[in-house]
Formats: structure tokens, sequence, C-alpha cells
């Protein structure tokens, strides 16, 4: 049976790096058919695989199909109870080589900003403001994990979009408490209000990507402590995004706090598995030895991650003029030199227009 599962996840394995390293290459559809195949591949990696197809779903504006896939991954994933699960991939490390991925808390509370963002996409407002919903708790309960200003102003924005200004408000408090180079205010901005004859663009803005592998690397070469999005409308600058959410920083802090646990129950672990290799040993010598083999050949980390993230998630708001159609975006980079331009389309509820975009690889734009 282990055999069998190991062979199983080794396929899905597969299909998800050739899936990433495609997406990566802004080849989307070869990407689409590796993670189409992983999903459908029973095994461990099934919620990981729907992580990464739902980000290339995103990147060729199936936003209905990601979201879909994100929440298909977090109801994979389980609820709120993050310690245990946290403590399920260092403590229970029988099950390591076994275990169904499930993410660590940053990981899944993403799962929700992502599908709030498609939602956003989509101009289905209340759709977001569900999302907004499931991540409020989820940030509200780390256990020593990592806090996401981003996903707070993703869930303020979203409330804020179907007038739920008392939780909208909540969620910008909690991301100004959280160090950024931009104080948002109770009401999302960090700037001027609109006047009456002006509208609002909110500009979600994601740049870079999280893995470490050589492709990724390559799409974080031009990225530095600067790096924004230029935001225009009619070939004027209403101003930058910037950072409030270095996803390779929460991934850092995460592992900290995976590595303070794993040393809190080493000894105790250890102990467990010698008392019942020894059990077994005295009925059986070779059976016990075998166990005891097995228990401690298994005691391997859990390293598996959403590897298709974004690097750095940004936010911008500005007045704008009130017949905006069209917005114009420039990926500045190290240095702040002028990268990839975009022009996209933004959302629009009562004079608030909103848009999301990432840097995906020039090649990738055209979905080859």
């Amino acid at each position: 049976m282990l055999a069998c599962m190991a062979l199983l996840s080794g396929c899905a394995s597969g299909r998800i790096s050739a899936g990433r390293a495609n997406f990566i290459e802004g080849r989307y559809n070869q990407a689409l058919t590796n993670l189409n195949e992983a999903v459908e591949t029973p095994g461990q990696d099934r919620v990981l695989a729907l992580m990464e197809r739902g980000m290339v779903r995103q990147a060729i504006g199936d936003h209905k199909g990601a979201a879909s896939d994100w929440l298909a991954a977090s109801d994979l994933c389980g609820e709120l109870d993050y310690l245990s699960v946290s403590e399920g991939t260092t403590s229970l490390v029988v099950n390591d080589r076994v275990k169904s991925f499930r993410g660590v808390p940053y990981e899944r509370v993403l799962l929700r900003t992502f599908a709030a963002l498609s939602y956003l996409s989509l101009s289905a407002w209340d759709d977001a403001a569900v999302e907004a919903r499931n991540i409020a708790p989820r940030l509200e309960r780390l256990e020593g994990f990592p806090d996401d200003a981003f996903s707070h102003c993703v869930a303020g924005l979203a409330f804020e979009l179907i007038d739920d200004a008392n939780s909208a408000r909540i969620e910008y408090e909690r991301a100004a408490a959280l160090p950024a180079p931009v104080k948002i205010g109770p009401d999302g901005r960090y700037g001027p209000a609109p006047s009456k004859k002006e509208a609002e663009l909110v500009v979600l803005a994601a740049m870079g990507g999280i893995s470490s592998k050589a492709g990724a690397s390559r799409h974080n070469e031009r990225l530095g402590p600067d790096s924004h999005a230029e935001i225009l409308v009619n070939g004027r600058v209403l101003g930058r995004t910037y950072t409030l959410t270095h996803t390779g920083t929460l991934l850092a802090k995460t592992e900290e706090r995976l590595a303070a646990m794993r040393a809190a129950k080493t000894v105790s672990r250890i102990v467990i598995k010698d008392a019942l290799a020894e059990s077994i040993e005295r009925e059986n010598k070779a059976l016990g030895q075998l166990v005891r083999l097995i228990l401690f050949a298994m005691e391997v980390p859990d390293t598996r991650r959403w590897e298709s993230l974004p690097l750095l998630l940004q936010y911008g708001r500005f007045p704008c003029p009130a017949d905006t159609r069209e917005v114009e975006i420039i990926f500045r980079g190290s240095g702040a030199a002028a990268g990839q331009r975009i022009t996209a389309r933004p959302q629009a509820r009562r004079g608030l227009l909103v848009l999301y975009v990432r840097d995906l690889p020039a090649t990738g734009q055209q979905g080859e």
C-alpha cells in the first residue's frame, strides 16, 4: 500500500513540477495539461495541484475556474485548526511520506485571498465578501504564525464593496497595525479621498514569484526593495503601489515557527518511537528492527509548498477621473527601472474601481 501511494505521489509530483516550470515560462496551455493530470491523480498532492492550477487559470483570465480550484483546495485543507494541522506536519512524522498536503497557515489564508481577487475581477461582489468572511477568522487565529496585511486589505475592500463599513474598518485597521511602507487608514486610504466629481481606483498588484527554482529566480532578478506598479490613466500618473506582504517573509517566518514546534516535540517523539519498537522487538526481533527502521527513516519534514504564489503583494488607492475605462500599469523593478507595461480594464461599483494585476512573463500574456 505504501509503495503504491509513493508511486502515485511521484507521478503527481512530476506533473506538478512540469506545470510549475511551464507556468513560470508563460506556457500556460502546457501548464494546464500537466496540472489537469496531477489533479486527477489520486494521492497526497491533490491540494497542491489545485493550488497551482488555480494560479494558471487566473493568469489566463479563467477567474471562475481559479476560484473553484482554490475553494476545493481550501475544503480539503480543513477549516481553522491551524495548530493541529501544523503539528501534524511536524510531530506526526510517521505519516509524512504518505500524508496529504494540507498547507501551512499563510497558504490557507491566501487560498481565500486569491479566490476573492478572482471574484473581484468578475465583479462578483457578494462572492468576494464571502471570501472576506473566511479570510478574517483565519487571520485572527494564527497561533504564532505570521500575519498578512495584503489579505486584510483584500478582505476590507470586499466588505467595503458590499457596504459593510464596520467589517471593512476592522480589516483596514488590522492591516495598519502591521509594518508597511504606507499607513492604511480605517477607510482603506493612505492618500487623499476623491472629490465629488472623481471616482476612486484600487489596484491590487502582484510581482515576482515565491519559488526558489531557476525560472522564478530569473523572474525575480529585476525586483528590488522599491519595486512597484506605476499607475496611469489617460497618460497621467496617478501614483504607485506599495508592498504590504512579502510571501518570502511569510515562508521564512512560518519555517521558523515550525522549527520551534519540531524542537519542542523531538524528545517526546523519539521516546515514543523507541518504546513502540522495543515493545515489538520483545515479540519479534526482526519485525521490531524493521519497525524501528521505518519509524526513523520517515522522520522527514514536509517541505512541499505553493510555488506559483507571487513574491510581492501590493496595494494602491487613488482618486481618478470618473469616466476611467482603462488603466495603464508599468511594473518597475530594481532601481525603479521600467519593466513590463500592460493595459487593463477595472471593475466598477458605485464610483469605486477595482483592478488586480500581476507581472507575469511576457511570453505568457498570450497563453501559449
